[in-house]
This record gives C-alpha cells, sequence and structure tokens, in this order.
C-alpha cells in the first residue's frame, strides 16, 4: 500500500512538472531555443530530485547501527605512573579526602565498627575549610603537598583524641558545632583553638608584622650610643591595597590593572606605600574586585585585590618634590587616558617604585604624596632587570611602554621580599623593552638593606590587634590569631625544620651541625661541633662521641617566632634551653631570660 502512494505521488508530481515546462515554454518559437530549455529543464529536475534522495539517505543511515562486530585483543599494560605527584588542583581535594578518611577510620577503631558514620556536619566542614584555604595553597609549595597534607592529618589524629576523649563518639555522630554539645570534660575546642591551622579558611588574615630598623649613623654609632643622626625606619608587611584604576579601553592586547598599599597608622606611626603594584595581564576589572581591598583572589570569601604583598613603611621617609612624566595613553577619541610617573626624590633619598594617575595632573609632593621615598644611604641598587608585567602594544600610541618587575604574572600569592623588590614596579620605554641603562639610577629597582638592622622582628606576634578591632581594615597580613611561638601549635616549625640544619649562634657566630633522628619522636635531633656531639651528663654539657642513642644528645629545635628562623636548642628530656655561657654552653631552665641574646640561634 505504501508503494503504491508513493508512485501515485510521484506520477501527479511529473504531471505537474510537465505542465509548469509547457506552461513556460509557450512562447518560445525558436525550435533550438525550446528543445535546450526542456533539457535544461529536465537536468534541473533530476538535480534536484538526487539532492533529496541523498539527503535522506543520509538522514536514514546517519545512526543506522550494524551489528556488534568480534571485540579486538586486549592491549598492553602501561608504564607504572611516577608516584607521589600531585597537581595543585587536586590537592585540595586529596588533602580533604585523606583527613576525613583518617577521621573515619579512628572513629571505627575505637570499638564502633562498621556502624561508626561521620555525621559532623561540622567537622566535614572544618576540614573543607582547612583544605580550601588560602594558607594551605601558599605552603603547599614549601614542602610539597604532600608533606603538608600529612601534618594536617598529625593535627587532626590529635585533635580527635582530644574530642572523643571529651565526648566519646556521640560527637562525631551527630550534627552541630562545638556550641550544640555537652561535654563530658573540658570543652576540647578550647585546646584546638591554639593552632595555627584552626584559624584556616576563616576569611581576612590580619596581623602587623613590623620590623624596626634602626640604622648606622654617619657616625658609626647605633641609637643605643647615644646617637642623634640615626635613621630610624619601620616597615610592614602589608597585603591591603586600594584600587587606582586599570587600562580597560585602551587598546592593548594584554591588560593591567594598577592597586596602591593603603596607608594606616599603628601605634602612633603612619605607614606609607613606597610605590605602585602593577598586576597583568589580569582580567580583574569588575566592581568586586575594584571595591576589594585585600591581597587573595580566593573567590568564596570576598577577598579580591591582587594576589600580591608589599611593604609600607614609616620613619625618616620624605615624600617625592616632584615628578616625571614616563609615557601616557591619552587619545581624544577615548575616554580613557592614564599617566605613569617617576618619582623624584630629595636629595640623599631615593624612590622605590613608579606611581600611576589617571588624569593629566601629576601626584602630590612632599607630606601629600601618596608615597614615600627612603633615605639612599639604607637602599641597595639591584643590578638586575625585572621581568615584563604588561606592555602597552596594541594601544596605538607613538611609542610604547613596558613595565617591568619582579612578581610573576600568575595568580599564586606573591610575598613581599628584597628578592622582588617588594613587587613595586618600573616603566621602561620601548616594546617588550625590559632592559633599564645601568647609568639610570632612578629607574633602578631598590632594596633595604638589611644587614644594617634587625631585619625580623615582629612587633604584635602575639599581641596583634584583635580581629574585632576598629584598626584591622588597616593591618597588614598573618593569621586570625597570630602564629604561635609554641612548636606544638605553630606552622612555623612544619615550615622550618630540616633535616640537617646549620645553627649559627647569633652571639658568636659559632656553627653547630644538627641531625634529624629517624624513627624516633618527631623534632629530635643531635647536635655536632668540629665532629663531636654536644651531650648533657649529670649536671653539666660536655662534648663527646655521637650517638644518637643516647637520650643526653637529644635537642628539640623550639623557633621563637621573633625573627625568621630564629630558634632555641632545648634539650628533650630536662626541657632546659642550650645558653653560650662563659666560653661555653651550658643549660639553663626555660624560664631563665637572663643573658636571654646568649640562647638564640638562626637556622640556616
Amino acid at each position: 500500500m505504501e508503494t503504491i502512494y508513493i508512485i501515485f505521488i510521484a506520477v501527479i508530481s511529473i504531471i505537474i512538472l510537465i505542465g509548469i515546462g509547457l506552461e513556460v515554454s509557450k512562447g518560445i518559437d525558436d525550435f533550438v531555443i525550446y528543445i535546450l530549455f526542456w533539457m535544461l529543464y529536465i537536468i534541473t529536475i533530476v538535480t534536484f530530485i538526487n539532492i533529496v534522495l541523498v539527503g535522506n539517505y543520509y538522514l536514514t543511515m546517519r545512526n543506522k547501527q550494524g551489528p556488534p562486530g568480534l571485540p579486538g585483543p586486549s592491549g598492553d599494560i602501561g608504564n607504572k605512573g611516577d608516584t607521589g605527584l600531585c597537581d595543585p588542583a587536586c590537592r585540595d581535594g586529596i588533602c580533604e579526602t585523606q583527613v576525613l578518611k583518617l577521621i573515619t577510620d579512628e572513629l571505627k577503631s575505637r570499638g564502633q565498627g562498621v556502624s561508626a558514620n561521620l555525621n559532623n556536619i561540622y567537622i566535614k566542614s572544618k576540614v573543607r575549610q582547612m583544605c580550601g584555604s588560602d594558607e594551605f595553597k601558599q605552603l603547599s609549595p614549601y614542602n610539597g603537598p604532600y608533606n603538608l597534607i600529612n601534618y594536617v592529618k598529625d593535627i587532626w589524629k590529635l585533635w580527635f583524641d582530644l574530642i572523643y576523649n571529651a565526648g566519646g563518639s556521640a560527637y562525631f555522630e551527630n550534627v552541630g558545632a562545638e556550641s550544640d554539645f555537652d561535654w563530658l570534660t573540658n570543652n576540647p575546642f578550647d585546646e584546638l583553638k591554639k593552632y595555627d591551622i584552626f584559624y584556616w579558611g576563616m576569611g581576612k588574615q590580619y596581623r602587623p608584622l613590623v620590623s624596626e630598623s634602626c640604622y648606622l649613623s654617619s657616625n658609626g654609632n647605633t641609637p643605643n650610643q647615644g646617637s642623634t643622626n640615626s635613621i630610624i625606619i619601620k616597615t610592614s608587611n602589608s597585603n591591603i591595597f586600594e584600587s587606582i584604576g586599570d587600562d580597560s579601553g585602551s587598546g592593548a592586547s594584554n591588560n593591567v590593572s594598577f592597586w596602591r598599599a593603603k596607608q594606616f597608622t599603628y601605634k602612633g606611626a603612619v605607614y606609607y606605600p613606597l610605590g605602585d603594584i602593577a598586576v597583568g595581564p589580569s582580567r580583574y576589572r569588575d566592581a568586586e574586585y575594584v571595591n576589594g581591598k585585600v591581597g587573595t583572589i580566593t573567590m568564596p570569601y570576598g577577598n579580591k585585590g591582587p594576589a600580591r604583598e608589599t611593604i609600607i613603611a614609616s620613619g625618616d621617609l620624605e615624600g617625592p618634590i616632584g615628578y616625571e612624566l614616563i609615557w601616557k595613553y591619552y587619545t581624544r577619541y577615548r575616554a580613557k587616558q592614564f599617566y605613569i610617573w617617576r618619582p623624584i626624590a630629595p636629595s640623599n633619598y631615593v624612590a622605590l617604585g613608579d606611581v600611576v594617575t589617571f588624569t593629566s595632573s601629576p601626584p602630590l609632593t612632599g607630606d601629600s604624596a601618596p608615597i614615600r621615598c627612603v633615605p639612599s644611604s639604607i637602599a641597595i641598587r639591584k643590578r638586575t632587570d625585572g621581568n615584563k608585567l604588561w606592555s602597552s602594544i596594541g594601544s596605538n600610541m607613538p611609542t610604547n611602554v613596558t613595565l617591568v618587575g619582579f612578581a610573576p604574572n600568575s595568580g599564586s600569592y606573591v610575598t613581599s621580599s628584597e628578592t622582588n623588590a617588594y613587587n613595586l614596579f618600573r616603566a621602561v620605554i620601548g616594546n617588550n623593552n625590559t632592559n633599564i641603562p645601568a647609568s639610570d639610577v632612578n629607574a633602578s629597582f631598590y632594596t633595604l638593606d638589611n644587614t644594617k638592622y634587625d631585619s625580623g622582628y615582629q612587633i604584635g606576634m602575639d599581641t596583634g590587634i584583635p580581629s574585632d578591632s576598629p584598626e584591622d581594615n588597616r593591618v597588614g597580613k598573618g593569621y586570625i590569631p597570630s602564629p604561635k611561638k609554641d612548636a606544638k601549635y605553630s606552622v612555623m616549625s612544619y615550615l622550618n625544620l630540616k633535616t640537617n640544619p646549620v645553627l649559627v649562634h647569633s652571639f658568636t657566630k659559632l656553627n653547630i651541625n644538627g641531625k634529624l633522628i629517624p624513627n624516633a619522636i618527631s623534632n629530635a635531633y643531635v647536635l655536632n661541633v668540629n665532629n663531636s656531639c654536644i651531650n648533657y651528663e649529670g649536671v653539666e654539657v660536655k662534648m663527646s662521641e655521637c650517638d644518637e642513642l643516647k637520650t643526653g644528645q637529644i635537642f628539640s629545635i623550639i623557633f621563637t617566632g621573633n625573627k625568621k628562623n630564629e630558634c632555641k636548642l632545648q634539650h628533650h628530656e630536662t626541657k632546659n634551653i642550650l645558653t653560650y655561657k662563659n666560653s661555653l654552653f651550658t643549660l639553663v631552665p626555660e624560664s631563665d631570660t637572663r643573658n636571654i641574646q646568649y640562647q638564640y640561634f638562626i637556622m640556616q
């Protein structure tokens, strides 16, 4: 029936097409043209029919599947991949999985069997918060993600014991925070909150890191020797920025945004930025970034801004006396305009970085200037050029400019240090030109000379501004609360402990070689001086043959937190502190702070 229907439709179509052809050709009188018309007419109809048939065939056969074929032979087994490698994108998930597995396994091992379930949403969210935090991401590169994961697991093992001993399995199997539970003994979270990592991922990070820098004066005296000409500089790391603007609309091939560290007052001293920050190539132009002030690009907590840190300073500083225009973007065809200026420092001062404005007027000078210059006597000129941060190529300006610095063009957090010239930038005329002329001292990068002062003393390590203080929006970086000096609670011990450290006595500069004892309690070292080990026998310290099995030779390294890598050596058995006295080493109680300067070592 279907075939007859198709034939009927085809016959009717042919009759209609012939009728159309006769109607069109009835006005043709020339026989040759008449024959030619019908040839072309028939060819056109046949071609159209072929197209319809081929299209229908394609649509019909496209999804048509034949019977399955025979299975092919199995492939060879691939080579075993590298072990211990973890892409940064996966480490957060691995951390969370590993820690939650540890807690569940511990719960089952306490006699709960397979029925034990970790239902506490607070615990789960706490683990997720810590493993996905900025702190976790920033610390992962130091010793590798897996080492950091193991560190977090070790802490959670201690925490599990504290919580379980105070509440049994009921706390883990129920939903609620610490305040929702009636503890059998003291609240274990009072102890948990003493650890640095408890606060990872909890929001903005504030802590004043202030270094009081007392430089030698021209007569060689230090301030405590009665010098009246000493240069006193105080510096603080800061990651709190104000948005200056960006190059949107300039037509440049890449984007750049400009930021300036925010001034703040701490203990009566005003801290000023020393230059602007350029972040490029940058996509951070929307309102949430422009309004943000905190230097982290982690999305969940609303802290938007450049992933950078710089220093701000107070003390014997001067504002620029003028500015040299290095480059400008200006065209009457576009509303966007911005200008890059080089500060002109007063005599005997130097500017550490360039600045940007978005009007043709230069920045203010003197005490009203947005930045400050430092004394040239305490500045060290870097003899290297920076990396390219951004180029104006594509902006169609008569000349192009390249912004150079030592901060990488990435989303990773970049701390402030001498090696990257505090993440400040310089502008160099030219296409992708990163070469700063050796003769141009005003265009060079500078760092502060940290050999002339105690560069690591951090005011407020334990007494930082509380997070609920109205001043917390003006202060630098850190954890909430401040990092602990006690190695048990402090992540500083994780960052600094080494297998074979060299410890330099702060006063005598004597070198001591430390060796971590394998398969022993963590942070257990033997200390070697000229192939003899420090050994505590009875009531005195002696040098004897090294034997890591002798309890008298086992010491712990305790970081003070006062400055980078500063530590004390604590006898593992007596808990007394190693000190240098009368050309000999001795042990004193930890509470003995007399001549405390003889107790300090610096880990190399």
